[in-house]
């Protein structure tokens, strides 16, 4: 059982990711079809192109989801235009991660965020070839934002700006039927 197994977003997302075509163990982007995708992932589902020598991340789609909880259009951004400092070391560190396992990736985090205080995250990055099965090339990405406590992340006071409150450690997912 996934540590994400009680988010039924996350899940239908990850079994979609595992279902797809695989070639050289890794899903192509072409495959990802987003009306095939199941109707509860789709405002939850961001596509992120790696650039830079995984130096960096843009994002090519973005469901409503994120909008509704960055506050604006997140479509054409890059990691480093929405993010800094530690905060940033962390999310691209994931891509570092996901990149050199070919595996996906969970993570919940707290942050503070300027357009109104904080958000409480939970992720999965899932890696993509676009064309070579052997180079990662893209993320697929779901990623909810529970009202809720989140589990073991403490609860803090909004405060507009800053480093990331709190952060789980990057957990790798057997992408393997078990």
């Amino acid at each position: 059982m996934h540590q994400f197994a009680d988010d039924p977003i996350l899940t239908a997302g990850f079994e979609y990711w595992r279902n797809l075509p695989k070639e050289a163990g890794v899903p192509d982007r072409r495959d990802v079809d987003p009306p095939q995708m199941p109707r509860i992932i789709l405002p939850n589902v961001a596509l992120l192109e790696i650039v830079d020598d995984c130096a960096d991340a843009q994002i090519r789609l973005a469901g409503q989801e994120f909008d509704d909880n960055f506050g604006f259009s997140l479509k054409g951004k890059r990691t480093s235009e929405l993010t800094e400092g530690a905060y940033r070391d962390y999310m691209l560190g994931h891509v570092r991660t996901l990149v050199d396992s070919r595996q996906p990736i969970y993570s919940e985090s707290a942050f503070r965020w300027d357009q109104g205080g904080q958000l409480r995250t939970r992720r999965i990055l899932m890696p993509l070839s676009h064309g070579q099965p052997d180079v990662i090339a893209m993320i697929f990405k779901i990623q909810t934002w529970p009202r809720e406590q989140m589990r073991g992340l403490p609860f803090c006071e909004a405060i507009a700006g800053g480093e990331p409150l709190s952060h789980s450690e990057p957990q790798m997912v057997e992408a393997k039927e078990s």
